[in-house]
Parts: C-alpha cells; sequence; structure tokens
C-alpha cells in the first residue's frame, strides 16, 4: 500500500470512527454520512446474494435499506456502544444485511416457492451462522475479526484476508485475480485454503 492510500485509509478510519461516536450521541448529519457511506456497498452484497430470488416484491435497495436503518437506530440506542472503527461498522452492517436476505429466503420457502432458504449464500458466506438479535450480531462481528485474524497467523503477507475480504465484498475469483495481478486458478486455490482455515478453527 503506497504512503498516499495508507494515509487515505487512517483518515477514513478517524472520520468514520468520529461519526460512530456522534451518532452514540444522537446526532443525525453522522447518520447521513454513515448511511451515503455504506449503503451503495450493502446494495450491491444484498442484490447479489438475491439474485436467485422469485420474489420482486423486495430486492437488494430494500434489504440493504432495512438493515442500515436498523443498525443505525440500534448505534443511537446504545445497542452498539462498542463499535469503535470502520471494520466493526462494516461487520455489523455485513451480517446485518445477510440476516435481511435469510429472512426473504425463508419467507419465500414458506410459500413454497422453489427457492430455498439458503440458495444464494454461496462461497465463503454459505458457513455463516444466523443470527437475528443486536447482541448475537454483535458476537458474529466479533467473530469475523477473529477469523480474519486467523488468515493472518496463516499468511503474515496479508494476501489471504485481502482475497476473503474481496470475496465477501461480492468480488468473483476472476475479479480478485485481475486485482491481484494473479492467475484464477491460483486465487481459486487461496479461497480453498481459506476455507479450511475457517473451518479448523471450529467456529464455522
Amino acid at each position: 500500500m503506497s504512503g498516499d492510500s495508507a494515509l487515505m485509509t487512517q483518515e477514513e478510519n478517524g472520520s468514520i470512527t468520529g461519526w460512530l461516536q456522534q451518532l452514540q450521541h444522537g446526532d443525525h448529519e453522522s447518520a447521513a454520512r454513515i448511511w451515503q457511506r455504506f449503503y451503495p456497498r450493502l446494495v450491491r452484497l444484498a442484490a447479489q446474494k438475491m439474485r436467485h430470488s422469485l420474489d420482486q416484491g423486495e430486492d437488494g435497495e430494500d434489504a440493504a435499506h432495512s438493515a442500515l436503518h436498523r443498525v443505525l437506530q440500534g448505534i443511537t440506542a446504545g445497542k452498539y456502544s462498542q463499535l469503535n472503527n470502520r471494520t466493526e461498522l462494516w461487520n455489523l452492517l455485513f451480517v446485518a444485511t445477510m440476516n435481511r436476505v435469510r429472512s426473504h429466503y425463508r419467507r419465500q420457502q414458506s410459500q413454497k416457492n422453489p427457492v430455498t432458504a439458503t440458495e444464494g449464500l454461496d462461497s465463503l458466506t454459505a458457513g455463516i451462522p444466523d443470527f437475528s438479535c443486536p447482541e448475537t450480531e454483535t458476537q458474529f462481528a466479533d467473530l469475523l475479526d477473529f477469523l480474519m485474524r486467523r488468515l493472518d497467523l496463516e499468511d503474515p503477507s496479508g494476501e489471504l484476508r485481502t482475497i476473503a475480504t474481496l470475496q465477501l465484498d461480492q468480488h468473483s475469483a476472476s475479479d480478485i485475480a485481475k486485482i491481484l495481478r494473479r492467475r484464477k486458478t491460483v486465487i481459486l486455490q487461496k479461497v480453498r485454503l481459506i476455507r479450511i482455515v475457517w473451518e479448523e478453527s471450529g467456529l464455522l
């Protein structure tokens, strides 16, 4: 990472940390800033996971809106007082969005549609537990951080963490190969290794 990129990341982390602190004190402008920063990314995540849906009554934007609104309300209400930075906030938003997607598929299943509750939850996210309340969502945010640190122990270079982060952010193996300038077969091998490391942790 270049010096300029590192500085930009530090500044972004600092800004989001400040927004979190202000939001915990009820600052609505901070909520709007967090929304602007994370909403497009959550829409992409939800839309990718809902691509098998037969129900056109809810789409990725709806799921992202619901998840982000719930998290911001929870922060304002003091339910996530331990959130301190951009990574912790993203982990929580990721889990909240995945829960919303699962709820969408469960409703389809209950209506006897041929799409199961887990279809579309592929790749690394397939083994993620189903959480349904703020306390357990926060616990999973901690779990995701632990899993990333396990990857760092396996690969101190940080490449496994980078690949896992990119795939959780809905980049395909081909996309990741281009970003990292590696062969697609190498990326697929790394993804399998990530899965093995996470499964051996005993937490998935």
